[in-house]
């Protein structure tokens, strides 16, 4: 059984890669040339909605009890980071929603929107990269095995969690419908 730290990360690298898609679509969006909105829809739709159902849910208890056992010292502002979850889930909708209007013809400046996606894609990366850096390893290094045990058995419990299986079937659609 993996970790929940294995899970984290294996999502973290499953939207890394759904990124690289949507950089390369939004490059050729900008650069004037055809572009598949068929695949920045598909992208941003998994990025806006899935990992807010169960990937962030995760985080964030592990992060409360994290908190909990060191109290008011949040040396690596966690808690900023783990609000930081609700801007980017707030822009991935929001691009999507411009992506579609374009695609009804709206008429918007190429250059901004392009911008506003690069914005988006580079703070979500910049994001995972320094919870993978900063925050994993020192939640890894305060909560005890047994803590994030039941933290794992607390969200397989949740009736208003999807399940790992669900979540990683949702990739699989996606990433089998866009990157192909």
């Amino acid at each position: 059984m993996a970790d929940l730290f294995d899970i984290l990360y294996e999502q973290h690298r499953r939207v890394f890669e759904l990124l690289a898609l949507l950089r390369r679509e939004i490059d050729a969006f900008a650069r004037a040339d055809a572009f598949d909105s068929y695949v920045v829809d598909g992208t941003l739709e998994y990025i806006a909605e899935y990992p807010d159902k169960l990937h962030r849910p995760i985080e964030l208890r592990m992060y409360t009890a994290y908190r909990q056992r060191l109290g008011k010292d949040d040396p690596l502002a966690v808690a900023a980071a783990a609000a930081e979850h609700d801007v980017l889930s707030a822009q991935a909708r929001e691009l999507k929603r411009t992506i579609l209007a374009i695609e009804k013809d709206a008429v918007m400046s190429r250059d901004a929107i392009a911008a506003d996606a690069r914005r988006f894609i580079d703070g979500l990366a910049r994001h995972m990269d320094y919870e993978e850096r900063e925050i994993f390893p020192a939640v890894r290094a305060v909560l005890s095995p047994a803590e994030l045990a039941a933290i794992r058995q607390a969200v397989e419990r949740d009736p208003g969690l999807p399940s790992f299986e669900s979540e990683e079937a949702a990739f699989r659609t996606v990433h089998r419908t866009v990157a192909a």
